[in-house]
C-alpha cells in the first residue's frame, strides 16, 4: 500500500508542479504578448469622408498591417476644417489623404512636410514609376509635398450611335474648337417639331470648377500667375476662353442651357444632370472623367478638342502626404509608400461590394495604369494615357488666402447665363475681389 500512496502523492505533486509550470508559461506568454503589443507603433491616417474612398482605404490599411504587424493604423475621416480642429486639440495625424488640388494650400499652410529627404534616402523607392504630370501637381515651391494615390482626368465622351445616325465622324486628335462646334450643330436636333431642341450635340457642366478652367487654358489663359500673387482670370486670353465656353450654349446653342443644375429657358429637356442627359441619349458628347461609365449607350472616349493655345485638360488626382509634425515620421513614410504603391491600389480588388470610385480610378504608376486600362476591349481606354500628358492641376484654390473661389466663379457665370451681367463685367468683378484679398494676404 505504501508504494501506492507514494505513487499517488507523487502524481498529485507532479500534477501540481505541471499546473504551476503551465500557469507560469501562460503568464510569460501574456507578458510576451503585452511586450509585442507595446512595441507596436500606432499611426493615424486622416482621409476624405466619402463612402467609396473610406471603404477602399480600409482595404489598403488591412493589407499594410498584414505586411507590417509592428505598425497599427488608426483611421480618422473628415475635411480640412475637422483636421485643423483636431490638430488644435492635440490629436495629430501622421498621414493625410486629400484632393490633389489642395496640396499647394496644405503645403503653404504648414500642414505637409516636404518628402524630398525621405525619397532621396530611400534607395528602394523609385519616384520615376509615377506619371510626371501627377508629381508636378503635388509640388510647391520646388519641393515634393505629396504622392499620387490615384487620378482621373477630363476627356471627350461620345455616343457612337447618335454620331452614326447624324453622319458625324467620331472625334479624334485632329479635332479643334471649330470642329466641335460644327459637329455639335449637326447633332443638335428638334425631334418633336416644337421648335425647341431636345437632342444636343455637346454639354460641359456650366460653372463647374473642374471644367471651366479647361477653356481658359486652351485659350492660353490661366487662373493665377506662377506664384499665386495675382489672378489672370480677367486677362484677354482667359476671357477669350470663357467667351467661347459661353457661346457654345448662348450663341451656337449646341448644348442645353443649364443654370444652377436646372434647365434654364430650355423646354426640350427635363433635367440638368449631365450624366442623366448622356445616358438617356439627350446629349451626344460630354466632358467627363473615367468615373463616368455610361454603359446604357454605345460610347467611347477621345482627347478634348484642341483650342488656339493647345489641347489642355484637367487632372483630378488623389494625393497623400505626411503631416508636418507627424509623431511617427518613419512609420508614416512606410505607410505612405504602401498607400501609393501598386499593391496598395490593388487592395481595392477585395472590396465587397465593389465601389465605382475604385473602378473608375486610374493607378498612378505607368506600369499598372497600362495594364489597368487594357482590361476593357469595347472602348479606347488607353486614351487616358494620352490625356495624362495633356493634363494640368486645378489650382482654383489659392494657397495664399482663403476665399470661396469656386462659388465666386459659379455665381458670376450663372449671372451671365441669366442675362444679369455681361461676361467681361462679371469676371472683372471677381478678379477685383480676389486681388483685394491677395493684397491683404501679401501684407500679412
Amino acid at each position: 500500500m505504501g508504494w501506492r500512496n507514494t505513487w499517488r502523492g507523487g502524481f498529485r505533486c507532479g500534477r501540481l508542479t505541471g499546473w504551476v509550470a503551465g500557469a507560469w508559461m501562460f503568464a510569460m506568454l501574456l507578458v510576451l504578448l503585452a511586450a509585442v503589443a507595446n512595441a507596436r507603433t500606432t499611426i493615424t491616417y486622416f482621409g476624405p469622408n466619402q463612402e467609396d474612398w473610406v471603404a477602399w482605404s480600409r482595404e489598403t490599411i488591412k493589407a499594410f498591417e498584414a505586411k507590417h504587424p509592428d505598425i497599427k493604423v488608426e483611421v480618422v475621416y473628415g475635411d480640412m476644417q475637422k483636421l485643423l480642429v483636431s490638430v488644435a486639440g492635440g490629436s495629430v495625424p501622421d498621414v493625410i489623404h486629400i484632393d490633389g488640388g489642395l496640396v499647394p494650400l496644405y503645403a503653404q499652410n504648414g500642414l505637409f512636410r516636404p518628402l524630398d529627404d525621405l525619397i532621396r534616402n530611400d534607395k528602394g523607392f523609385d519616384l520615376r514609376q509615377y506619371f510626371p504630370e501627377l508629381l508636378r501637381a503635388m509640388q510647391w515651391k520646388g519641393k515634393q509635398y505629396a504622392l499620387p494615390r490615384a487620378w482621373g482626368a477630363v476627356a471627350l465622351v461620345y455616343n457612337r450611335t447618335l454620331m452614326d445616325e447624324a453622319g458625324v465622324p467620331y472625334p479624334g486628335e485632329s479635332w479643334t474648337w471649330d470642329t466641335l462646334v460644327a459637329a455639335g450643330k449637326k447633332l443638335t436636333r428638334d425631334l418633336n417639331g416644337d421648335k425647341y431642341p431636345d437632342l444636343f450635340g455637346f454639354y460641359d457642366s456650366w460653372g463647374n470648377a473642374n471644367r471651366f478652367p479647361i477653356w481658359i487654358w486652351q485659350a492660353g489663359g490661366d487662373i493665377w500667375n506662377a506664384d499665386f500673387t495675382d489672378t489672370l482670370i480677367d486677362s484677354p486670353a482667359s476671357l477669350h476662353g470663357l467667351r467661347f465656353y459661353y457661346e457654345l450654349y448662348y450663341k451656337h446653342h449646341i448644348g442645353p442651357r443649364i443654370v444652377g443644375g436646372k434647365p434654364y429657358d430650355e423646354p426640350g429637356i427635363s433635367t440638368g444632370n449631365q450624366d442623366e442627359l448622356f445616358r438617356t441619349a439627350k446629349v451626344a458628347m460630354v466632358h467627363s472623367t473615367r468615373y463616368f461609365a455610361p454603359d446604357q449607350v454605345k460610347w467611347d472616349i477621345a482627347p478634348l478638342a484642341r483650342g488656339p493655345a493647345g489641347r489642355h485638360t484637367m487632372l483630378i488626382p488623389s494625393a497623400a502626404g505626411i503631416f508636418a509634425d507627424a509623431p511617427h515620421p518613419k512609420e508614416a513614410w512606410e505607410f505612405l509608400k504602401f498607400f501609393v504603391s501598386d499593391e496598395g491600389f490593388l487592395a481595392g480588388d477585395r472590396l465587397n461590394p465593389m465601389r465605382p470610385v475604385y473602378q473608375g480610378a486610374i493607378p498612378p504608376t505607368f506600369s499598372l495604369a497600362r495594364e489597368w486600362l487594357s482590361r476593357r476591349k469595347d472602348i479606347k481606354d488607353y486614351v487616358w494615357l494620352l490625356v495624362a500628358e495633356q493634363g494640368r492641376l486645378n489650382t482654383l484654390d489659392n494657397p495664399l488666402t482663403a476665399l470661396n473661389y469656386r462659388s465666386d466663379i459659379a455665381a458670376a457665370l450663372n449671372a451671365v447665363a441669366q442675362g444679369q451681367k455681361d461676361l467681361e463685367q462679371a469676371i472683372r468683378e471677381v478678379a477685383d475681389k480676389w486681388r483685394a484679398a491677395l493684397r491683404q494676404a501679401v501684407k500679412r
